[in-house]
Parts: C-alpha cells; structure tokens; sequence
C-alpha cells in the first residue's frame, strides 16, 4: 500500500499476517518512508501495536456475545479510560458498539489481555473494538 502526496510515492507499506501452530497470530509489518519525508517517530509492532497501526479483519462467527479480560464494561479510550474497570467481561455483540447518527468508529476496550469471539481467543496487551456490521475503510 502506498500513500501519495501530489503524484510522489512518500511511504509503502507491506503486510502478511500468518497463524503459527498453535493459533498465534503473527503479523509481519514493513514501512519504507521516502528519503524526502523529515525524520518521524517510531512506529512498529513490536509487543504492543503503537500509533494507529492495527489488524482489521472479518470473523465469519456466529457469536452472539464475546468476553474479554480488560477494561469495561462499557467503551473506554486511552486518553479517557479512568471511569473503565480491568475485570473479566462477557456482552452480546450487539452492546458493543453504538449506532450513531453519523458513523464512526466506537465501542473500544482499552487494555485487553484475552478476547473470546466464538471459538477464536486472541491474547496478548491490545485494544480491540467490535462490531456486528462492516466497517469500509
């Protein structure tokens, strides 16, 4: 994927992610910034996922609720996360995201260690949203 500004090419990024045998997922993430581009902060996946860099995917799961061990029970960001409790939660699907008027992205628990979406488990330190519909980017 390349990002552009007036015809010339200043980032390109390459993705693959691939699950090991025992179910981890394992992204591989390369960034190559123009040598016309000022020096910019470090961003990586590294144990921890920095900066907006992140995994979009598709479950095709007929989950109708998941759990999660992080902060809850409602949504919660980073920069607003004081009035969220690190526990162990289960929800429907359909709690956790909010159908604005004007979409947008929402429904996001900071902190997570475990996530449960029908038979898939996903563990590590991350924030996650989820939703029923799909998002377009």
């Amino acid at each position: 994927m390349g990002c552009f500004h007036h015809q010339t090419l200043l980032v390109l990024s390459s993705s693959q992610l691939s699950f090991t045998a025992n179910g981890a997922l394992v992204p591989d993430i390369e960034v190559v910034r123009s040598s016309k581009l000022p020096p910019l902060p470090r961003v990586g996946v590294t144990c921890r996922i920095n900066s907006r860099v992140g995994v979009t995917c598709r479950i095709n799961s007929e989950a109708q609720e998941i759990g999660w061990l992080g902060d809850g029970p409602h949504e919660n960001y980073p920069d607003r996360r004081t009035a969220g409790r690190f526990s162990r939660w289960r929800r429907p699907l359909a709690e956790m995201s909010t159908p604005y008027i004007f979409p947008s992205e929402n429904g996001m628990r900071c902190h997570s260690r475990e996530l449960d979406v029908g038979p898939l488990r996903i563990t590590g330190v991350f924030h996650f949203s989820i939703s029923p519909t799909v998002r377009n980017s």
